[in-house]
């Protein structure tokens, strides 16, 4: 499915650069043509993996001839956006002038064309560039209604969007570790999307993940990538380290005895239904925190939680690209938002991202930490 989508956006963004760049330039036609393939070049990203025996989910190529390919895409695409920004600019002097000829920003520039190209590459390389570097530490805090006593400054690390794959380092992955592990959290919430490749070829480095340490233990729900690698397996393998999937169920945290919370979390295709179920059967006497990999199943929840904790959308990767993310995930993209019934949710930026489509511009990979306090 995914393929074919990508596939009628290469056609649209081909034509576009095709029709609305190339061929009013006033180039000679062997000129136009090269430009034409430059084009196809910038496109040839999930092809190129094809032809080297890998695919958009499982990239075989190495880093640099990625984040190569992904800049030239993302250029593709900046330019796609100029022309469509420069037509607009357009309109107004066509209909004053009352001339389609007339122009306030040149179409026929070979050069203006060539310098918008040039720094939309640069821009591309820094943003594909920096979906590589560590996360940050985002320091939170919750109040929470009904939190016993007892939880007052419980504290709460929160991954989401690993994406652990053969480019994956060791090191990379070790760091995610320590920068929980120094924080001594005392549960650790993962929002799915462990990784891309299966456990015979990356279960190694995803192996890491066994390290990861917490008074009350490591809870996790499935995310869309998990269906793509065989779930049962790899939740066999997470389980084999002491990490926890909920599948529209519920867990209960205690301390000295007495429950203080109530970890729930649902599979990525449980339906609104399924959602609601999975909340209104767990216990009220103290907050729900949910785990749901896609932040548009939390208004499902109907106020039956106080937590959502989200990832998927990976903080929007770009300015302008975050509206688009926004329309496919229910107006959620990064940070808190507030739902009916006073249910609060979070959407994680993601801790690392997702080689099919790496870019990160302004906006930092990041691991959470909650600080629980209790609501006046």
């Amino acid at each position: 499915m995914l393929h074919n989508i990508l596939f009628v956006c290469v056609i649209v963004i081909l034509l576009v650069l095709v029709v609305r760049a190339v061929l009013p330039l006033t180039l000679k036609i062997r000129y136009k043509f090269a430009a034409i393939m430059l084009i196809l070049l910038m496109c040839s990203r999930a092809y190129v993996d094809r032809i080297v025996g890998g695919s958009i989910f499982d990239p075989q190529l190495s880093r640099i001839p990625l984040v190569l390919l992904n800049s030239l895409f993302c250029t593709a695409i900046g330019l796609v956006v100029y022309c469509f920004l420069r037509d607009i600019c357009n309109i107004p002097i066509k209909v004053f002038r009352r001339s389609f000829k007339k122009t306030f920003i040149s179409v026929s520039s070979p050069l203006l064309l060539a310098l918008m190209t040039v720094l939309w590459f640069a821009l591309s390389c820094y943003a594909c560039a920096n979906a590589w570097m560590s996360p940050e530490i985002h320091e939170q805090t919750i109040y929470l209604k009904n939190l016993p006593e007892s939880a007052e400054n419980y504290r709460i690390a929160f991954l989401a969007d690993m994406h652990i794959n053969r480019l994956s380092r060791s090191s990379e992955i070790e760091d995610y570790v320590n920068l929980v592990n120094a924080q001594h959290p005392d549960l650790i919430l993962i929002g799915g999307d462990f990784q891309d490749g299966r456990v015979s070829e990356i279960g190694d480095r995803a192996q890491i993940l066994y390290r990861l340490k917490a008074k009350d233990g490591i809870y996790a729900c499935e995310g869309n990538h998990e269906i793509y690698w065989d779930y049962e397996q790899w939740k066999g393998f997470y389980g084999k380290g002491g990490i926890v999937f909920l599948d529209n169920s519920h867990t209960e945290i205690s301390r000295n005895g007495q429950i203080i919370l109530t970890v729930a979390g649902v599979l990525d295709t449980a339906s609104s239904l399924e959602v609601l179920s999975t909340v209104h059967n767990a216990r009220k006497e103290v907050p729900l925190i949910l785990l749901s990999h896609r932040p548009s199943k939390a208004g499902a929840v109907k106020g039956n939680a106080d937590l959502v904790l989200s990832g998927h959308t990976h903080g929007g990767m770009a300015p302008g690209l975050d509206c688009l993310v926004a329309l496919a995930n229910s107006g959620y993209v990064a940070g808190q938002y507030y739902l009916e019934q006073g249910t609060k949710l979070w959407v994680s930026r993601g801790t690392s991202m997702w080689q099919g489509f790496a870019l990160r511009l302004f906006n930092p990979a990041e691991i959470l930490f909650f600080t629980l306090k209790r609501a006046d």
